[in-house]
């Protein structure tokens, strides 16, 4: 209750998030009573288990305890708990009755049938990749039907890229004031996350795309809180985002010559 402001902020700075394992392993794991520790993770698991947590974050909670990375536990706990509201603890039944909108499914606009105008730099960096298989230059969003293999693969992408989008807008949603720019925050642990392998050397811009979405949907992302706090941030937002980094020439595309 009543945490300062400016500790509620800093849960977001990057040198915390970079250095809080370490400050918990070397300032409170000393000071702990080894033979407690155990029924020390026990209690905090029954607490998280029968809290309002994400789902994902019970998940992720119970796994470091069966880890045994106390540290890792302690630290994660103590982040998460800096992302409730400054009020009086609620019984869990009221918590229950009351879901955040965290807490809820993300649902996922359908797909136009036409090509937004949005779409056409990470629309364009496919057609080339499909130009490239086929020798031509002439593929584009009005005759992709001619090449079925494309055609299902370029619809794939378009799911994915939606999906990316309905998550930007969830998150806008759900963070205000300093925890407002989640989608960016995740943006960011995908492009660091697959920028290496993007910018490997590769037989086809085919191969460099294939490899880098496979690679984004690895990504962690502990960094974005809606990875703690929602289960939103699934393997089609990961590739989706991927497509998002071309619109926003973070990526220049997919071929040799966008490298």
């Amino acid at each position: 209750m009543n945490i300062q402001r400016v500790i509620r902020e800093a849960r977001q700075d990057r040198r915390v998030l970079s250095t809080i394992e370490e400050s918990f392993a070397k300032m409170v794991i000393p000071k702990l009573n080894s033979s407690k520790i155990e029924q020390l993770q026990f209690n905090m698991l029954s607490l998280v288990r029968d809290s309002a947590c994400s789902s994902e974050t019970k998940r992720k909670m119970a796994d470091l305890a069966e880890s045994g990375t106390v540290a890792k536990l302690l630290a994660d706990a103590f982040l998460e708990s800096l992302a409730w509201p400054n009020s009086a603890p609620q019984s869990v039944s009221e918590r229950k009755t009351e879901p955040s909108r965290k807490d809820r499914p993300l649902p996922r606009p359908p797909v136009p049938p036409d090509i937004e105008p949005q779409e056409m730099p990470y629309v364009d960096a496919l057609m080339r990749v499909y130009g490239e298989i086929e020798g031509t230059h002439s593929i584009g969003p009005l005759n992709i039907d001619s090449y079925p293999s494309h055609q299902k693969h370029f619809k794939r992408q378009r799911f994915d890229y939606y999906a990316a989008e309905a998550l930007r807008r969830g998150l806008r949603d759900a963070y205000e004031g300093p925890d407002e720019d989640q989608f960016r925050a995740l943006e960011d642990e995908v492009y660091d996350g697959v920028i290496d392998t993007y910018e490997c050397e590769y037989d086809s811009g085919m191969d460099r795309l294939r490899h880098t979405l496979k690679q984004s949907v690895q990504i962690s992302a502990d960094k974005c809180f809606a990875t703690h706090d929602t289960s939103w941030i699934g393997n089609s937002e990961k590739k989706g985002i991927c497509h998002i980094l071309v619109n926003d020439e973070r990526i220049r595309g997919w071929l040799d010559d966008d490298v």
